[in-house]
């Protein structure tokens, strides 16, 4: 039996993406099954007033 991770990740932010390439290095060859779910960190986001 493999082992599972979850992963979950903000689809919308581009650094959450930058965890996959490790992630992926880390559990090669380890029979790790990964999968990835959606998560929303910010349904709705305010805009700051960093000008």
């Amino acid at each position: 039996m493999s082992q599972q991770i979850i992963v979950y990740t903000d689809y919308v932010c581009p650094f959450c993406l930058l965890a996959e390439e490790a992630i992926v290095q880390a559990t090669d060859d380890m029979g790790v099954e990964i999968r990835w779910r959606p998560f929303e960190l910010r349904p709705a986001p305010v805009p700051l007033n960093v000008f």
